[in-house]
């Protein structure tokens, strides 16, 4: 379905006000304003600027340039972010988070844990299509840093699809989409919003034809026998919240070494960009160096024959 037959169907898509009305667990989506204040969003994303000006190649913690196409987009990913990231504590807004989470989930018993923490930073027209996690209890967090408008990556949810009576494997047709279409909330977001989901219900996203930035969390109650990313406790990050909640951050998976995913160092296959693109990127690096040598290696030639 494309977006101009969509346009017409989408019953939320003007909604500004009243989204940070939709309750976490009655609709399986919120929405909450200036989550993250301008000042620590100004200090995180100056820092974020230059981690993702130049990816790493050889394994530096910066970030890693996972897909390229020339002319049509990148993913960029910040390399073990709650590490790498020094300007504000993103294991705290993690604690804020589950918080927010229990407070609207009052009558959640399980413990949460911490499962994933990404920084992504993308351009890429292909929308993400609708679909469903199927992972009953576990939710998503986003913290819009850049973007998080109709061009540039706002998250869509299909409001209460959370609660349904019956079974999709995982991505929805053209008729399903169609049938619940006057569900469709689109969480346009300034940055600094935060959107939480149950993504048990049907979610995707819009094209990020203009750079989209943002902080993923993954939260799930620990029972649950779900896929997890090691989650470090950096020194610099142990403040009194932390202490007073590492609860969080215990996966439980001593000797479940299975329960985790391996997709915090992206391996180079996993990696999708052309040669070119990689030798533009280093040549863009190191030009200077390689010019001032090729000075010097002409200068040493023009000596040798004595052209003046």
């Amino acid at each position: 379905m494309s977006e101009s037959d969509s346009s017409n169907l989408i019953k939320y898509q003007d909604i500004t006000s009243p989204c940070d009305e939709y309750e976490l667990a009655r609709d399986g989506i919120t929405l909450k304003r200036n989550f993250l204040t301008k000042k620590k969003l100004d200090l995180l994303n100056t820092e974020l600027d230059n981690l993702f000006e130049i990816p790493s190649f050889n394994g530096r913690i910066s970030c890693k340039l996972l897909w390229k196409k020339n002319s049509i987009g990148y993913v960029k990913r910040i390399l073990i972010p709650e590490l790498t990231v020094k300007s504000i504590n993103l294991l705290e807004l993690a604690v804020d988070i589950n918080n927010l989470l229990l407070e609207q989930n009052k009558l959640k018993t399980n413990p949460n844990c911490l499962a994933a923490l990404e920084i992504i930073e993308e351009i890429n027209p292909t929308p993400l299509f609708w679909h469903t996690d199927n992972r009953e209890d576990m939710y998503r967090a986003f913290i819009y840093l850049k973007g998080g408008g109709i061009d540039s990556g706002a998250f869509q949810y299909m409001v209460g699809t959370h609660k349904r009576d019956y079974y999709i494997e995982h991505k929805l047709s053209k008729t399903e989409i169609n049938q619940l279409s006057n569900k469709i909330y689109i969480a346009k977001g300034n940055p600094g919003d935060l959107v939480i989901a149950d993504t048990v219900g049907f979610h995707a996203n819009k094209p990020r034809q203009e750079k989209r930035r943002i902080i993923r969390f993954e939260l799930h109650p620990k029972v649950k026998d779900y896929p997890k990313s090691p989650i470090c406790l950096p020194s610099f990050s142990l403040s009194e919240k932390i202490k007073m909640n590492l609860d969080l951050f215990d996966q439980e998976c001593l000797g479940k070494r299975n329960n985790y995913v391996n997709n915090r160092d992206y391996s180079i296959a996993s990696i999708k960009f052309a040669a070119s693109d990689v030798l533009s990127e280093i040549f863009s690096r190191y030009k200077k160096r390689l010019l001032k040598k090729l000075n010097k290696f002409v200068e040493k030639i023009l000596d040798r024959f004595k052209i003046s």
